[in-house]
């Protein structure tokens, strides 16, 4: 559990005393009354937004279920991390933890299934995933320790990072957004470390700065930020490496929401 100094007291508001098993560097309620973790909360529109987007677009294409389900498990963290944040209650810590790893469990299984027919479902693969996931639900709620969950979710994203950059390394989409991908999330991961070990530090840094300045400090809300956009780009990516099986001319273009994949869509109705 991150460190809470004792230099400043946390207050409680709308939603009464934090029941989470973790409490982050944040002060509770220190900007709304309804908000617990002001900053930690609205940065998860990083996490809500984008995936909107790629839904809407996935249906208007029909990229397939399995895309449209790695989007709409992203929106689901984001979501579900926003509860969490806004209340700190440990049932929407939850909301926040369990999806993360069934979220990436659902992105597991198109990345490795990523060579199937459009119509072909891999129970063999599904059964699997499916079945780590309930174990690890199982033992989390089971023990309510903050370490397992990590662990448990940082071997899902290392595996699907590593099968993403051998799918690069065969050309199934280019290299470069791997590597951004790869690059946003691992910064991320530093920034979430710096806020739980030198907690201490940031909130007197904070403290001394202009008030306009103090969320520069709030790195837990800067990993949503980074491993929320990491999450959306290898989205993208792996939509666009199953256009690429399913033989549809795409590719990764800036836009108005960022990233996102376009189409070839005069070609999809030449053939």
């Amino acid at each position: 559990m991150p460190p809470s100094p004792p230099n400043k007291v946390d207050k409680v508001g709308f939603w009464g005393p934090p029941t989470s098993t973790l409490d982050w560097c944040e002060y509770n309620y220190e900007i709304s009354f309804y908000m617990a973790e002001f900053w930690n909360t609205v940065s998860n529109l990083i996490m809500i937004v984008p995936p909107l987007w790629g839904i809407y677009l996935g249906f208007k294409h029909h990229i397939g279920m399995r895309i449209v389900l790695c989007y709409a498990s992203l929106l689901i963290v984001g979501i579900g991390s926003w509860l969490f944040h806004m209340t700190l209650l440990y049932r929407m810590q939850l909301m926040d933890e369990l999806p993360m790893v069934w979220g990436t469990l659902a992105s597991a299984y198109a990345l490795f299934d990523i060579n199937s027919s459009r119509s072909q479902i891999n129970w063999w693969l599904a059964s699997l995933l499916i079945t780590y996931g309930s174990v690890i639900t199982v033992i989390y709620i089971t023990i309510n320790v903050p370490i397992f969950h990590q662990v448990a979710y940082g071997l899902l994203v290392t595996a699907c990072f590593l099968y993403s950059y051998i799918l690069s390394r065969k050309k199934y989409f280019p290299m470069r957004w791997f590597v951004l991908s790869l690059g946003l999330y691992l910064i991320g991961f530093c920034v979430w470390n710096i806020d739980n070990v030198f907690c201490r530090n940031l909130r007197h840094i904070r403290q001394r700065l202009p008030v306009i300045l103090g969320p520069i400090t709030q790195l837990h809300a800067w990993w949503h930020f980074f491993a929320g956009y990491a999450s959306y780009l290898s989205i993208l990516y792996l939509q666009q490496a199953r256009l690429t099986v399913l033989k549809r001319r795409s590719s990764i273009k800036f836009g108005v929401l960022g990233l996102y994949v376009k189409i070839d869509m005069e070609r999809d109705r030449a053939e």
